[in-house]
C-alpha cells in the first residue's frame, strides 16, 4: 500500500531543494508559484488537522487532484520535463488524500502521530518554498 504521507512529505522536500531553480523565474511567475505552492500547503495543514481531531477531510481529494494536474504546466520551462512530469506523477498517485482517514484508523498512536508529523513537514516544505520565492 502506498504511504501518501511519506510520498507527499518526500515532493515537498524535493520541490524545496528546487527552490533555486524556481527563483529564475521573473517577478510575476514567482509570485504564481508562490501562490501554487501556498495552495498545496494550505491543503495539506487543511487534512492534517482534520486528521488530528479524527475528522474526515471532505473535499481534499478533489483538490489536491486539481493542484497535482496544474504541477507540470506550474514548473514548465523551470525545470526539466522529466522531473516536473515526474513530481506530478507523484502527486497524481496520492491525490486521493482523503484515505489517509481509513489508513490511520488502524494505526497505532505513534504511527498515526508520525504520519500527521510527516504532513506538517510537507506542508512547511512547500510553504517554505512558497516563501522564498517571494522574497527573492
Amino acid at each position: 500500500m502506498l504511504d501518501l504521507a511519506k510520498t507527499i512529505w518526500e515532493v515537498g522536500k524535493e520541490i524545496f531543494g528546487i527552490r533555486g531553480d524556481l527563483q529564475k523565474a521573473q517577478r510575476d511567475r514567482r509570485d504564481r508559484l508562490a501562490n501554487y505552492f501556498s495552495e498545496l500547503a494550505e491543503l495539506i495543514e487543511s487534512v492534517s488537522a482534520s486528521l488530528k481531531i479524527k475528522q474526515y477531510p471532505h473535499g481534499s481529494c478533489a483538490q489536491l487532484h486539481t493542484l497535482a494536474q496544474l504541477m507540470q504546466k506550474t514548473l514548465r520551462g523551470l525545470v526539466e520535463s522529466g522531473q516536473a512530469r515526474e513530481f506530478q506523477d507523484r502527486l497524481m498517485r496520492v491525490w486521493e488524500i482523503e484515505q489517509l482517514f481509513s489508513q490511520l484508523q488502524s494505526k497505532s498512536d505513534s504511527v498515526v502521530r508520525k504520519r500527521l508529523i510527516e504532513l506538517d513537514e510537507a506542508a512547511g516544505f512547500f510553504r517554505a518554498t512558497a516563501a522564498h520565492l517571494r522574497v527573492v
